[in-house]
């Protein structure tokens, strides 16, 4: 099981595993070949999930960015690449900002969906 929607180049993909590495998305000790296949498919299928250790609200906006730009995010394969954490849980929290409670701020969300869409923007 991997996203099937990850539309960039091996280069790209090995730059965005060092800047989850660096900071502190995923271990150092995530082998990254189990990253670049759980986002590519290519290679062999890792025995082991990854581990996201930082906001998971972070990861809900990298996998919307990168699987569901112009169609709907892979969220169902989530459940099958992360340990800890559940593709109900990620289509949930990506959505959340987008509702219309006026009595919530979601401003920390759209900052960082600005960051992360800029980092993107330069692979």
């Amino acid at each position: 099981m991997h996203y099937t929607k990850v539309n960039v180049s091996m280069p790209q993909l090995q730059k965005l595993f060092q800047h989850f590495v660096e900071e502190g998305n995923l271990s150092p000790e995530t082998n990254e070949s189990d990253f670049i296949y759980y986002f590519s498919g290519i290679g062999e299928e890792p025995q082991t999930k990854l581990h996201w250790e930082s906001s998971k609200t972070l990861l809900s906006i990298y996998i919307k960015e990168l699987t569901g730009m112009n169609s709907r995010p892979e969220w169902r394969f989530t459940d099958g690449i992360f340990d800890n954490i559940t593709a109900s849980a990620l289509r949930d929290l990506h959505s959340r900002p987008y509702s219309k409670d006026p009595s919530r701020s979601f401003e920390s969300f759209f900052e960082a969906q600005k960051k992360i869409r800029e980092y993107l923007s330069t692979l």
